[in-house]
């Protein structure tokens, strides 16, 4: 357990970078032995915040309450759908508003900006919203205020404000886009390889750390290169739906940092292989506790040999 606590921040960013990259297997391993090492409450919360981030469509959903495995059963679903960003380039923007930088609103056409400031003003008045938007779905499809419901359920158990912003973001969105069967996105068998490394981001310690180390050795300051880093490795999904939001949140970012797309994909591309021999030499141990992990579930059922683990006091 005493490894788990300072593993921690791997496996809770190794656990949303699965379900982006659709590797079920992943997910499965990730999301039980960190219920096992006592984190499964954190998985539990942090299931609504995936789910309004990677594909807010399915947020209906949620399983608030039952079992642990009927939230392991949630996160395979969304890793096996395609993403739905637009929830999380809404919110991101609204978020950026609300925090005082107008440069979101550059290059957008009225509707777009109303959008961004309705977020934006949800922030800084959440009861309001929330009033105004069960008001608004009184004359929409009763579908439509089951999930406003569920967002708001959602909403109350977060409590970092982006994330708020998010879910405030897709309950809205849930009201004016065109969404056929909120219920269940199309499912893709499409799954790329998410491995371990990519855990090594922003969000982590151990991420920041060979972050900092590469922005000196090239030269690129932290922001312009943990922004690229997140876009063109951490963010990638299996399969991305049409997501107008998505893409202006990423278009956004990339030009405060003055940089293209080519340009992004360039210097990731250079920096990629120093920041992955860094990842692995500094964080062997860690690395070689994962592996162990893996190996140990062999072709048993995953629960029975994770809680084995547990019991025999090597809970990575």
């Amino acid at each position: 357990m005493i490894d788990y606590l300072s593993d921690k921040a791997f496996y809770r960013s190794l656990l949303q970078k699965a379900v982006r990259r659709g590797d079920t297997e992943l997910v499965d391993l990730v999301a039980n032995h960190m219920h096992l090492c006592g984190d499964g409450q954190w998985v539990r919360r942090r299931a609504s915040i995936i789910t309004f981030e990677e594909c807010y469509t399915m947020a209906i959903n949620i399983p608030f309450e039952g079992e642990f495995s009927d939230v392991v059963n949630h996160l395979l679903l969304l890793a096996e759908s395609a993403k739905h960003k637009n929830a999380s380039g809404l919110g991101t923007l609204g978020y950026a508003l609300y925090g005082g930088n107008q440069g979101v609103l550059e290059g957008l056409n009225p509707a777009e900006a109303y959008c961004i400031r309705l977020v934006a003003a949800a922030i800084q008045r959440p009861e309001n919203f929330w009033d105004w938007i069960f008001e608004r779905v009184k004359e929409l499809d009763i579908i439509n205020y089951f999930f406003v419901k569920v967002a708001k359920k959602a909403y109350c158990q977060t409590g970092f404000p982006w994330d708020k912003a998010i879910i405030q973001a897709g309950a809205y969105l849930s009201t004016v886009e065109e969404i056929s069967n909120f219920k269940k996105n199309s499912e893709v068998k499409q799954k790329n390889q998410c491995s371990p490394w990519i855990a090594f981001d922003k969000h982590t310690p151990q991420g920041r750390e060979v972050l900092k180390k590469t922005s000196n050795v090239y030269g690129i300051s932290y922001e312009k290169l943990s922004t690229i880093n997140f876009y063109y490795e951490s963010s990638i999904c299996n399969l991305v739906s049409p997501s107008a939001w998505w893409d202006k949140e990423i278009n956004w970012s990339l030009k405060r940092i003055n940089l293209g797309h080519s340009e992004a994909f360039k210097v990731w591309s250079e920096v990629k292989p120093f920041v992955t021999k860094n990842i692995e030499h500094e964080n062997g141990n860690l690395l070689f506790r994962f592996e162990q992990l893996k190996h140990r579930k062999g072709s048993t059922n995953l629960s029975k040999q994770l809680e084995l683990v547990n019991r025999s006091s090597l809970c990575f």
